[in-house]
């Protein structure tokens, strides 16, 4: 099976590594995104299902720090939040098109080129 190996933001281009037992400070997770170093780490210990559902997770999370929502706690709207993440899928999408649909459909619409 080929797993995405890329993630544009536009921004940056995020390397993804996979690797069994992912720990992060010795907490087991299903993935993290290291900003610093633009790297999204992503557990195969799940099912292929739970591993797209975790990769498109760290996509928003990098997706919602390009729009300016990060760490920080603000206050938002609806509209305002359905606004960015609009904007901000949108450019995803077309900025990684198969890996978009792979994360949406499954591996049979990804090409890893």
């Amino acid at each position: 099976m080929t797993l995405p190996k890329t993630i544009d933001a536009g921004w940056a281009v995020f390397e993804i590594r996979y690797s069994a037992g992912l720990e992060i400070e010795s907490e087991k997770m299903f993935g993290y995104v290291d900003f610093d170093e633009r790297v999204v780490r992503i557990n195969t210990d799940a099912p292929l299902p739970m591993l797209r559902e975790t990769l498109l997770h760290e996509c928003l999370h990098i997706i919602f720090a390009g729009v300016g929502l990060g760490e920080e706690k603000i206050e938002t709207n609806n509209e305002n939040l359905t606004e960015q993440t609009t904007k901000g899928l949108m450019l995803f999408s077309r900025l990684n098109p198969f890996l978009f649909k792979w994360l949406i459909y499954g591996e049979g619409f990804y090409d890893p080129k």
